[in-house]
């Protein structure tokens, strides 16, 4: 979850880097884990939500985890800030975006989606998919305009940290 925790800990980074410097920029770049709060295609909790949920409690998140978004929703439900679609809202660093709207890891864990994309899905499960990443690009459209993106139709889950990634784009 790299990109994941780059955003959830990108105010606080920012926030001891302008100690140092005050006068620099910070950006921040979440590469593949745009993750969207959402059931699996059968409607049940999917596992990311569960571990979620799961270890925002074990692990005492709330210290860590954005103040605004949790503020945001409430005492309940403040696990979900661990999903990128709710906690970018409130995130006040610059961030850059770089997401897959059919991220391979995001349609398991989240959509409980086991077959490759598109080869040999049944078709409520290739229509969930589709579903999520139309989700996806909705969710990245209201993002506050200090942030950007960009989202590929390539069936990925990281693009900028690998060799040879953007030249198959």
């Amino acid at each position: 979850a790299g990109a994941l925790t780059a955003l959830l800990h990108i105010d606080y980074i920012a926030s001891r880097l302008s100690v140092f410097s005050p006068n620099a920029t910070f950006l921040g770049l979440s590469d593949g884990m745009f993750s969207l709060d959402r059931n699996q295609f059968n409607t049940r909790p999917g596992l990311f939500q569960r571990i979620a949920k799961w270890g925002y409690s074990a692990w005492n998140s709330s210290y860590s985890i954005n103040a605004g978004c949790r503020e945001s929703r409430g005492i309940e439900d403040e696990w979900k800030c661990m999903f990128a679609e709710h906690v970018s809202m409130h995130v006040e660093t610059p961030a850059f975006f770089v997401n897959s709207k059919y991220d391979p890891w995001q349609l398991r864990a989240i959509l409980g989606i086991k077959c490759e994309y598109d080869v040999g899905c049944p078709a409520h499960q290739e229509t969930s998919y589709v579903l999520y990443g139309q989700s996806m690009v909705r969710s990245l459209e209201i993002l506050p305009e200090k942030h950007g993106y960009y989202v590929s139709n390539c069936i990925r889950h990281c693009m900028a940290g690998s060799r040879g990634r953007w030249n198959i784009m």
